[in-house]
């Protein structure tokens, strides 16, 4: 049974969050990455672009993404 939990995301650093997300994007393209590594690290980036769409209807798409 899937049960539903609240996270509060008013002290996430946004800014720093879309650095973190270039740097598992850089991981995930690099040559040395086994697959392996790749497939989590694919799963961690869908979890952050969950959490940053949701994030965006709820608070501010500019804050949350930059400026587009």
């Amino acid at each position: 049974m899937k049960k539903t939990v609240m996270i509060d995301l008013s002290y996430t650093d946004w800014e720093l969050l879309k650095d973190q997300k270039q740097v598992v994007l850089k991981t995930i393209n690099k040559k040395t990455t086994s697959k392996k590594d790749r497939e989590y690290l694919e799963g961690l980036l869908n979890w952050i672009d969950f959490v940053q769409d949701k994030a965006a209807e709820q608070i501010d798409e500019e804050k949350v993404f930059g400026k587009l």
